[in-house]
């Protein structure tokens, strides 16, 4: 039986079968751990102040107006062929 560590990323299909990857581009845990508490506290401080959290985010330069931009395309958001033509 194999283990596979909490951090590894989902399975990818192989011939052979699923196989564990972690992501190269990822950023270490910490960094991480640190991004989710910084999107946490601006989701949490978009009710208060009555400002949309993507305009908190680009304010405290957690990502740049281009990077919001790449991130919300509609191609990045629906895997391809998930839906449209028939």
């Amino acid at each position: 039986m194999r283990s596979v560590a909490s951090s590894a990323s989902p399975p990818t299909a192989t011939a052979s079968g699923p196989r564990w990857r972690r992501p190269s581009a990822s950023p270490p845990p910490a960094t991480r751990t640190s991004s989710y508490a910084q999107a946490s506290a601006a989701a949490q401080e978009a009710p208060v102040t009555d400002r949309a959290v993507a305009d908190i985010v680009l304010t405290q330069g957690l990502l740049t107006q281009a990077d919001h931009d790449d991130i919300l395309r509609p191609e990045a958001l629906v895997p391809s062929g998930s839906c449209g033509s028939r």
